[in-house]
């Protein structure tokens, strides 16, 4: 009797054409689900956040260049880091007032002439390097075709703060710049209430400034 071939059972068929989910290939599955889902998050942080100081000026002026001062104090809506009422009240007044100034003859244009790199760890100074900053102070002009140019210094935070130069894990932090304060040359800060000049250097400044 000849040899014939018996053919498995169908159950058996079944079983085989079916490839089985490897522990190694979840954990690729797993790897580029996080690689997707961490795109996405650092896309809508990029659109929620400023990435860069000058973003962040960018995002106010904008608001002030167009008349849209609900936008513009949306893009300055950090709180008064000092508890004490009246600093409150000074930087609520100083938010109004910039604002009205700046959105009652409309800019057509702005530029950055110059930024001040802070530290903010310890005791505040000039950063010898931007990425050690903590703080950025821009000083921007802004122009139009109807009313001489105006300057004003933005005080922009970086957030959240790092105090280790050089950290390894520094560039795999969402980091975001937050704007303090806005106001004239002629006046001085009420967030980061430290300045600089040649003759004395770094310094807080003493008292509650002007609004």
């Amino acid at each position: 009797m000849d040899s014939q071939r018996v053919p498995p059972p169908r159950s058996l068929l079944i079983v085989h054409a079916k490839t089985p989910i490897t522990r190694r290939r979840l954990l690729y599955m797993s790897v580029a689900g996080l690689v997707v889902l961490s795109a996405v998050l650092v896309h809508v942080e990029r659109l929620a956040f400023a990435q860069s100081p000058e973003q962040a000026v960018a995002r106010y002026a904008e608001g002030v260049m167009r008349r849209g001062n609900a936008d513009a104090l949306a893009a300055w809506s950090a709180p008064m880091a000092r508890p004490q009422q009246a600093w409150i009240d000074a930087l609520s007044r100083r938010r109004v007032v910039v604002t009205s100034d700046l959105s009652a003859t409309p800019p057509t244009g702005y530029r950055i002439i110059g930024i001040e790199w802070w530290r903010t760890c310890c005791e505040p100074g000039i950063a010898e390097r931007p990425e050690y900053a903590g703080v950025a102070r821009l000083r921007v002009t802004f122009e139009s075709s109807t009313a001489p140019s105006r300057e004003y210094y933005f005080d922009v935070r970086k957030d959240p703060t790092c105090c280790i130069p050089g950290d390894l894990f520094e560039g795999l932090q969402l980091r975001y710049w937050t704007l303090l304060d806005v106001y004239p040359t002629t006046k001085l800060p009420l967030q980061f209430t430290w300045v600089y000049d040649a003759k004395s250097g770094s310094h807080p400044i003493a008292g509650l400034p002007e609004p």
